[in-house]
């Protein structure tokens, strides 16, 4: 089982790197069920725990609001789309719990009206 685990960290790390890669992707990063961020494209820990503690608990909050609908249903993601920015959430629905959360630019993603 040892074996496995970098193996999955270094698909992790390069499953992150090619969504990065993506034009208006601005942020990817992972959490777990605590909202800790297990990897991120960030730079700055202080606007990780943000981002992660908020999306966090706002996803938790869904998942109930969905069995709370259908108990046989589960949340498979979630898509908020500000002005500034649009925000893809992607839950494991698995007992490790862990969060797959994309931030871009919804501008490039939107065709030219010239």
């Amino acid at each position: 089982e040892r074996e496995e685990g970098p193996a999955k960290m270094t698909d992790a790390e390069q499953c992150i790197k090619r969504i990065q890669s993506h034009k208006g992707v601005k942020r990817v990063f992972v959490i777990n069920s605590r909202g800790q961020t297990i990897r991120s494209s960030l730079n700055d820990p202080e606007e990780e725990r943000r981002y992660a503690g908020l999306i966090s608990e706002l996803t938790k909050k869904t998942q109930s609001m969905v069995r709370e609908l259908d108990p046989e249903n589960a949340l498979k993601f979630l898509r908020i789309r500000t002005l500034t920015e649009e925000i893809m959430i992607a839950p494991e629905p698995t007992e490790s719990k862990y969060t797959l959360i994309v931030v871009q630019d919804p501008s490039d993603d939107e065709p030219s009206m010239k």
